[in-house]
């Protein structure tokens, strides 16, 4: 007779016995923390050979003024800025249509000719002016010389470093997931990344920083984005929404953004209530972008009236929530940027490095570092802006 036995489970077996199921990768988290860097990288960089990096602009001559004092007289007209106008430079205020040219430009109180005669339109303070052109007579002199001056713009090259070590054991170690080394490796490279991506927004630029506490002697900092476009005058785009983001406040600020330089390409890196948002009312506006014309990147087009196409990126993983999620954060904080007008300018034979075996002789332990001189040129604030303040989709 046969006789039975109780089969044996799994869970019977010791631990030591058993042979781990273990994936041969580790997944990252976050392996596109660093899109804005990529991008500039590949389409916009130029070395730079010393620390400070300079670059100058210059704008055309202003033709937008405002009346400053009520008159009825045609033979005179009050302006703000005596500067815009020249002589026999012909001007019209938008408003009532009243037309005239300036017999003389030395003084706030312009003598003028009034072009329109018999309607006396009375010139109210406050109104917009717009200077049109000149007109001269055949055969006279030349016009007095205008020269604009170019301005001056700076920034800081910065060093970004990341560093990491194993022991000399658990580097020559057999583990799941490849080398422990190669493993930090590859994550502080995209950590690395990552530091460069939050600065290249958000730096604060600084010529050698006077000493934190003591522990840092005289660091130069790179300023981001944000500084030049919320620096004094810049005339950046900046809308602050301080609510729910309507469709009509968005197209406002897409009008904006496209002032200058319509021709050029705005990029813009959104926040996740922008994403929220643009899912929500863009209907068929967004259209997909293959990604082998975007170095690998997730890119949307909007389709919009004002100029060259507009590129949607989805940053929430920058302009993210902070810790604590019911405080505020960058999850409403919204970028515009011309990639046209920026440059990467890493220091020359300086750009990012991976430099092993740093430790320091005679250690039993293994230590390596990335490291990066870098700054970054971005001209005509302009052309670039902010949208901040979404905390909801209208």
């Amino acid at each position: 007779m046969a006789t039975t036995t109780a089969q044996k489970l799994v869970s019977e077996l010791t631990t030591d016995r058993l042979k781990i199921d273990m994936a041969d990768d580790i997944e990252q988290l976050e392996p596109s923390a660093a899109q804005l860097t990529l991008l500039l990288r590949k389409l916009n960089s130029k070395p730079c050979t010393q620390e400070t990096v300079e670059w100058q602009e210059a704008e055309l001559e202003d033709s937008l003024d405002t009346i400053a004092t009520t008159q009825n007289s045609t033979t005179t007209i009050g302006v703000t800025d005596s500067t815009v106008w020249h002589k026999w430079d012909i001007g019209i205020v938008p408003l009532t249509g009243f037309k005239f040219i300036v017999s003389t430009a030395s003084a706030a109180a312009l003598p003028i000719v009034q072009l329109d005669a018999g309607t006396a339109t009375t010139a109210t303070a406050g109104q917009n002016i717009f200077r049109l052109g000149n007109a001269l007579d055949e055969g006279g002199d030349a016009i007095d010389p205008v020269e604009g001056t170019p301005v001056t713009v700076t920034n800081m090259v910065q060093i970004f470093e990341k560093s990491w070590q194993v022991s000399e054991s658990l580097d020559n170690s057999d583990v799941f997931g490849g080398g422990e080394r190669a493993r930090l490796t590859a994550q502080k490279r995209i950590d690395h990344e990552a530091e460069i991506e939050r600065v290249l927004f958000f730096g604060e630029r600084a010529d050698s920083l006077a000493g934190i506490n003591g522990a840092i002697a005289a660091p130069n900092l790179l300023g981001g984005a944000e500084f030049y476009i919320n620096a004094s005058s810049s005339g950046a785009t900046s809308t602050n929404v301080a609510g729910s983001l309507s469709e009509s406040t968005w197209v406002g600020f897409l009008a904006d953004l496209y002032t200058y330089h319509m021709e050029k390409p705005r990029y813009i890196f959104a926040s996740e209530w922008l994403m929220r948002a643009l899912s929500s009312w863009a209907g068929g506006k967004l259209k997909m972008v293959p990604k082998d014309r975007t170095y690998g990147i997730a890119i949307d087009e909007y389709i919009h009236p004002f100029g060259a196409p507009c590129y949607i990126i989805n940053n929430r993983r920058v302009l993210k929530n902070g810790e604590a999620t019911s405080n505020v954060g960058y999850e409403g904080y919204n970028f515009g940027l011309c990639l046209e007008l920026m440059k990467l300018r890493p220091q020359q034979n300086l750009n990012t490095k991976l430099i092993p075996n740093i430790e320091n002789p005679g250690a039993r332990r293994v230590m390596d570092k990335l490291i990066t001189y870098l700054s970054l040129e971005m001209r005509l604030p302009e052309c670039h802006g902010v949208l901040y303040g979404v905390t909801g989709v209208a």
